[in-house]
């Protein structure tokens, strides 16, 4: 559209002179690529600098650009850019970005394109018990593997598959959304959620320890064939030690630990303990009891690997609700034995591979 580029006010020349001459003229992005699709038209933001811009779009079928003004202005220096294309298949245009004063020209080049694969993109794969939630978003790829740039507005259909190594997926996890938590979202998210359809991003909570599969497909019949993406995400106790540095003793010195876990934010589960008073009868008690669970040394007191050289490849636990006491005790024969593994070189514990 050639919409802007009307004559500039004697009153506004002055103004475009001054930012025209302040900031070198650039574009937020040099390229775009869009997905092509038939139930809505993929929106995408251009931003210039230096000036305020006309813009126009050297292909109406594929791409249509619209000049935003804020503030109750006539200078934009935003564009809202839409996919237009009816083919699914690979097209392409120019945006043209025209400084009003100089007639300097910005150039972006727009690809509409079909989505050939998507992932799951996540900061973690661990997450706590009843603590903040874990954001995950969709990447869409195209056949050559590059990376689309908006999935706003498209329509994703998320799930939570049972884990192999967990008979049941009952209350691990819950999908929020983003008006149940504290966090700002996109405001396509927000009209989405209004809507009672799920975009290219939610929130995941952890209710209970385990393991889980989030699942998510594109809910379009455009993109029937498109496999759904996975990630496996594991809950965990927020449990730690107290003191939960290296601490250095005399030879019959002891020091009194405490082992706790947070749970929204509060620390719970004071149980002290006296590294000189526990015995190896007490530790091998708590052994034999759970010596069936899985879990991580390293993933629990954050040790690196070769501080007990012993364990092997990182394992994982998995807790039912009534055995959490058993296993806070079971921590505590676990920093015996670490202690005991500094002292002597010696491991009382059996580990269970996975």
């Amino acid at each position: 559209s050639n919409a802007g580029l009307g004559r500039v006010t004697p009153l506004l020349f002055p103004l475009l002179l001054l930012l025209g001459s302040a900031r070198p003229f650039k574009l937020n992005v040099p390229k775009v690529l869009l997905p092509f699709s038939r139930e809505r038209h993929v929106p995408f933001v251009l931003e210039a600098e230096g000036g305020c811009y006309s813009w126009y779009s050297t292909r109406h079928d594929t791409v249509t650009i619209e000049p935003i003004y804020e503030n109750g202005t006539t200078c934009s220096q935003k564009a809202l850019l839409s996919t237009q294309s009816t083919q699914a298949t690979k097209l392409s245009s120019v945006v043209i970005a025209e400084e009003l004063v100089t007639g300097h020209l910005l150039r972006c080049d727009i690809i509409v394109d079909t989505i050939n694969s998507i992932e799951i993109i996540s900061r973690t794969r661990e997450i706590y018990v009843e603590d903040s939630p874990l954001e995950l978003t969709v990447r869409a790829l195209d056949i050559e593997g590059n990376t689309f740039s908006s999935l706003s507005g498209m329509t994703f259909e998320w799930s939570i598959a049972k884990d192999d190594d967990m008979e049941t997926l009952f209350g691990l996890f819950r999908i929020l959304k983003y008006s149940e938590a504290e966090y700002s979202p996109p405001d396509y998210i927000v009209e989405m959620e209004r809507a009672e359809k799920q975009g290219d991003k939610i929130l995941v909570s952890g209710i209970k320890t385990g393991a889980a599969i989030i699942k998510v497909r594109i809910q379009e019949a455009t993109y029937k064939k498109v496999a759904a993406a996975l990630v496996r995400l594991l809950v965990l106790e927020n449990i730690f030690l107290i003191p939960s540095y290296d601490v250095y003793l005399l030879v019959g010195a002891y020091i009194k630990y405490k082992v706790a876990k947070i749970v929204q934010g509060k620390i719970t589960g004071n149980f002290f303990f006296n590294i000189s008073k526990f015995t190896k009868i007490f530790r091998n008690f708590f052994q034999v009891k759970l010596k069936k669970l899985k879990f991580s040394a390293q993933m629990i007191f954050h040790l690196p690997a070769e501080t007990v050289p012993s364990l092997g490849k990182p394992r994982f636990l998995t807790l039912k609700p009534d055995q959490t006491d058993l296993f806070l005790a079971y921590l505590i024969s676990l920093v015996m034995d670490l202690v005991s593994y500094r002292q002597t070189g010696k491991s009382y514990h059996q580990w269970v591979p996975l």
